[in-house]
């Protein structure tokens, strides 16, 4: 099996969503709504999917999400 990332914009987002909704492990944390809400509270979020190569479906993926602090550090966080 051979896949590729890709990251995520608003023109993949119902595919993002549905993959979303079939994987049990995957909360509303991974959904586009709560990375929204995440950037609203000052978080910078980047979704990556996984596609299959042969048949280019989107297989899986996360939302990465960063804050940054007054002192120049970061916090990377892959919620669930």
């Amino acid at each position: 099996m051979n896949y590729y990332c890709e990251y995520i914009d608003e023109t993949l987002r119902e595919k993002w969503e549905k993959v979303v909704k079939r994987n049990r492990a995957a909360g509303f944390h991974q959904s586009f709504e709560w990375a929204k809400f995440k950037n609203q509270e000052g978080w910078d979020t980047y979704k990556i999917g996984i596609f299959d190569k042969n048949t280019n479906e989107m297989v899986g993926g996360t939302i990465m999400m960063q804050f940054s602090f007054s002192n120049g550090t970061d916090f990377l966080y892959i919620p669930e």
